[in-house]
Formats: C-alpha cells, sequence, structure tokens
C-alpha cells in the first residue's frame, strides 16, 4: 500500500484482498517469532495474509497460496479472479 501511493488509513475498513504465494512450514520456530523486527514476518507463512490483513484492517479475504514453485503466480490468478468478479475493490 505504501509503495502502491495509498495510507494505511485510505484502505482501512474497505474489502480489499490479500493474496500471498509461500511456502508454510511444518511447525513454529519460537525463536524467529521472538526476534522479528516485525510481528507480520515472526509467525507462520500460514498466516501472513491474515496478519497482513488485520495490521490494515482490510476485510477482504485473507489467502495464503502454497503449491509449489507456482505459489506466486496461483496468487496473482486467485486475485485478479476475485477483481473481475468485484469480490474485492478496486482502489481507484
Amino acid at each position: 500500500m505504501l509503495d502502491a501511493g495509498y495510507a494505511p488509513k485510505d484502505l482501512a475498513g474497505e474489502k480489499v484482498g490479500v493474496y500471498v504465494g509461500g511456502r508454510s512450514q511444518m511447525s513454529i520456530d519460537m525463536n524467529a517469532v521472538l526476534n522479528a523486527p516485525n510481528p507480520i514476518l515472526g509467525v507462520n507463512q500460514n498466516y501472513l495474509a491474515t496478519n497482513i490483513s488485520r495490521f490494515f484492517n482490510l476485510i477482504g479475504p485473507s489467502v495464503v497460496v502454497d503449491t509449489g514453485c507456482s505459489s506466486a503466480v496461483s496468487g496473482m490468478l486467485f486475485a485478479s479472479d476475485a477483481l473481475r468478479n468485484k469480490r474485492i475493490k478496486w482502489p481507484w
């Protein structure tokens, strides 16, 4: 949001989706959680999209996609489908 020219308050409470392509871990590394510079980054990837949505107060879907080598592309496909079908907000 910051690099896209939006202040966090501009999209707070809006139906903005967070789609993340990432690999999940089998267990939480408590040392990584306790030493993380940002709490969003210190929690298992399964909760990454939800934590981002919660941090910015976004109310759209929060999805982590783990398809091995195609996670980022799959996440983009889910996001573009949600935009086309108006399940998430087109901010401009």
